[in-house]
């Protein structure tokens, strides 16, 4: 495969294949996503949507074929640090709060600043929880945590495996975010607007 400095690809697949039971959940799949893309599946249950993320990042080897992630195969150590992932469940903590969830994996990761945890807490909209443990939290908001730990670290290649309502509420809060600091930007006299 080419090096990442050659065609400029967060993701590339090759024959990418698994076989549960005898069965194709994946097949051939020969993709390429350049860096700084989005790019979505969209399709029914079963159509091995989850599988395809669950083998780009590593999760579940392929039966064939290969992966490489900014031209790197995906068991190379520093490709895995420069990816955030949320596949299926997030695996939270259900006694703690929000920010003890993203503190735990912040310290965990080896992410010493306590402003990342706050920083993706923001981000997702979840800066207003407090004390309130994750275990009463609703479906989206536990979604939207996962999204959070998905970004500590400030990964370069985001796989999200989550209802696109999750997508859009993070977009939007981003959006909402960076409106705001041009705004700051702007009151304070500041020349440059962002």
């Amino acid at each position: 495969m080419n090096t990442e400095k050659e065609n400029g690809l967060a993701v590339e697949t090759r024959g990418l294949t698994k076989i549960y039971g005898g069965k194709a959940a994946v097949k051939d799949l020969n993709l390429r996503v350049g860096e700084g893309q989005i790019y979505g599946f969209i399709g029914r249950n079963g159509a091995g949507k989850s599988t395809t993320l669950k083998m780009i990042s590593g999760l579940a080897s392929p039966t064939r074929g290969e992966v490489s992630l900014f031209g790197k195969p995906i068991n190379d150590p520093a490709v895995r640090r420069r990816l955030g992932v949320l596949i299926e469940a997030a695996g939270l903590y259900p006694n703690m709060t929000a920010r003890q969830n993203v503190v735990m994996k912040a310290r965990c990761m080896g992410l010493a600043d306590e402003k990342s945890a706050d920083r993706v807490l923001e981000l997702t909209g979840l800066t207003d929880t407090g004390k309130k443990q994750v275990k009463h939290f609703s479906m989206g908001m536990k979604q939207r945590l996962g999204v959070a730990l998905a970004l500590l670290g400030n990964p370069d290649l985001l796989i999200l495996d989550v209802k696109w309502s999750t997508v859009l509420i993070v977009y939007r809060v981003h959006s909402v975010q960076k409106e705001s600091e041009k705004r700051t930007a702007y009151t304070k006299g500041t020349k440059k607007c962002v």
